[in-house]
């Protein structure tokens, strides 16, 4: 086995990050244990958290199998770069700037909004995004990202890890748009568009913060926290079709930073850059 993860390692990693978390998740689907969502069960919350942390897991596996304890130190080692304090402050404003926003928006134009604190949802939206973000990134973003930044530019490289970081969640996003009935479609598309557009903006920070994974796990964080901690502040008009506008929204907002951000006067280089960074892993 080891043998094989040493001749592909790229292939073994998503082997792994992908069969562990669909296995568990159409294992989940397939036993009836998800009805509702907004009332998750022990075991949901089990097999949610175990998905969670499969990226970074086939990491550190793949990465010790190729490249022993140095690999691994060099890997978690990413989450220690220094970066500018502004590239700090993207990650953690970009994307609770635009979920305000839509709420905003969503307010006035498609559904109004009142305070509801739910404080089960509220802690939820503090502690499940650790599981998320680190367990994530340092596969997506720690493992991937470098390898295809080698050969591509930042927004090919984002474009490309953005569809594969999409069709990776597809199995939970069934979980949680079952319900919505001839909704469920729309919604699929624009979350699957919506990650590939987050993953453009996250490798600009990337690139732009010299390969400090740091940044990347706050951005994830600020993914899954705000989306939780919304739905533990805010109640509305329980409408998917309304959900589903509001999520064109959320696209056009995200789309609109992408482009701000790729348009600047600012050279975006991937290739012989990282080739160092990757060595090691």
């Amino acid at each position: 086995m080891k043998n094989l993860i040493k001749k592909y390692p790229v292939v073994s990693y998503f082997v792994l990050a992908f069969g562990w978390t669909w296995l568990l998740v159409f294992g989940l689907i397939l036993s009836g244990g998800v009805k509702d969502v907004s009332k998750p069960t022990p075991l949901f919350i089990i097999v949610g958290l175990l998905c969670n942390v499969s990226p970074t897991i086939a990491a550190i596996l793949v990465t010790g199998a190729v490249n022993g304890k140095v690999g691994i130190k060099a890997l978690l080692g990413k989450f220690n770069s220094k970066s500018r304090r502004s590239h700090y402050l993207l990650s953690l404003c970009v994307f609770p700037g635009v979920m305000a926003l839509t709420k905003i928006i969503s307010h006035f134009v498609i559904r109004p909004y009142e305070w509801n604190f739910v404080i089960p949802l509220l802690v939820m939206g503090l502690i499940w995004p650790l599981f998320s973000a680190f367990g994530e990134e340092f596969g997506w973003r720690g493992y991937v990202l470098p390898k295809l930044l080698q050969k591509h530019s930042p927004l090919k490289a984002g474009l490309i890890l953005g569809a594969i970081w999409s069709t990776w969640h597809l199995p939970m996003d069934y979980i949680g748009y079952q319900a919505y009935g001839s909704a469920m479609i729309p919604a699929f598309v624009l979350v699957f568009i919506s990650l590939v557009v987050q993953s453009v903006i996250m490798t600009y920070i990337y690139v732009k913060g010299n390969g400090n994974l740091r940044l990347m796990v706050l951005y994830h964080y600020t993914i899954t926290g705000s989306t939780i901690l919304i739905d533990g502040l805010l109640k509305t008009i329980n409408d998917p079709h309304l959900a589903v506008y509001e999520s064109i929204v959320t696209v056009a907002l995200l789309l609109g930073m992408a482009f701000a951000l790729y348009s600047r006067k600012v050279t975006m280089t991937g290739g012989m850059k990282y080739e160092n960074q990757n060595k090691a892993i």
